[in-house]
């Protein structure tokens, strides 16, 4: 059966009998591709709309892969396992946001990358869009802020979110509403 059309569960459960019996199998890496292929782009966007700059939101995303690699015996087969991986991206982020909040400092890579691309219009226009966007996010209180997040760039449905963040189902659409209410109201304020 082609990777392409499984589960992601079936392919950890793939995963994890591999490691146990034939832990030099080549098919591990297939299998893996696979979940980086589905999972890399949401787990960069997490990474930028928390906050992380470009370089940094991919160090994430690849950290958090490499953690699924070393540890995925811990993923229990009955487990849903995008809300599972996410709580793992999600911890990584966390970790390279405060690491990059005591360290204090802006890539230089990324303002020369910024100032080469000045001349386009749209790109401008996009930056301050994401910008602007990403302030009003910023504005919101932690708990409303993450379902955000999860919700908007995480790609992650309420039952993952209630996963994530061991919270119920009510609780995700009630601070989802509150979120939105917010955004629409700093919005207009500016």
């Amino acid at each position: 059966m082609p990777y392409e059309n499984l589960s992601d569960e079936d392919i950890m459960r793939q995963i994890q009998s591999l490691q146990k019996s034939r832990p030099t199998d080549d098919s591990i890496r297939l299998y893996f591709e696979e979940l980086y292929r589905r999972y890399y782009q949401r787990a960069y966007n997490l990474g930028r709309f928390y906050g992380l700059e470009k370089y940094d939101a991919e160090d994430a995303a690849q950290d958090a892969f490499l953690k699924l690699l070393l540890h995925g015996d811990q993923f229990r087969t009955n487990q849903n396992f995008s809300a599972w991986f996410m709580r793992i991206v999600f911890r990584v982020i966390l970790d390279k946001f405060r690491e990059k909040k005591r360290h204090g400092y802006q890539d230089i890579d990324e303002i020369a990358e910024t100032l080469e691309k000045d001349d386009d219009k749209n790109f401008l226009e996009k930056l301050h869009f994401q910008d602007e966007l990403q302030r009003i996010i910023n504005r919101t209180p932690e708990k409303i802020r993450m379902v955000i997040i999860l919700r908007v760039y995480g790609e992650m449905s309420f039952h993952e979110i209630a996963q994530v963040l061991h919270i119920s189902l009510r609780q995700v659409h009630n601070r989802l509403k509150q979120g939105m209410e917010m955004l629409k109201k700093y919005g207009k304020e500016g």
